[in-house]
């Protein structure tokens, strides 16, 4: 049987342009990245902080990897969109769908 925790990315093996992004978004360097291990599927979920406190949670897939995980993360991003804002959900810094 095969260890979940070890089929996740985790921050360090994402592109530099997605911590690029996130830094941006964040205003300030990542100096902190906690990977997720538990979950449900094998893209990547990080507890980010950077330099200035701002903190955010970023998930990203590849579709190399295993597009299903891609698709879910699609399908989770069209429901988070139609939720009402007045609901205590996390909300989306910067949205977007695979390429």
């Amino acid at each position: 049987m095969t260890d979940r925790h070890q089929l996740r990315l985790t921050w360090p093996e994402l592109p530099a342009s997605i911590h690029t992004t996130v830094e941006n978004l964040l205003s300030g360097c990542v100096v902190e990245a906690l990977s997720q291990a538990n979950g449900f599927s094998p893209g990547s979920a990080d507890r980010v902080r950077a330099d200035n406190g701002r903190s955010a949670f970023v998930k990203a897939a590849s579709r190399e990897r295993n597009s299903d995980t891609v698709d879910l993360h699609r399908r989770e991003l069209a429901v988070l969109r139609m939720l009402p804002g007045s609901l205590a959900v996390p909300r989306l810094l910067a949205p977007r769908p695979a390429e």
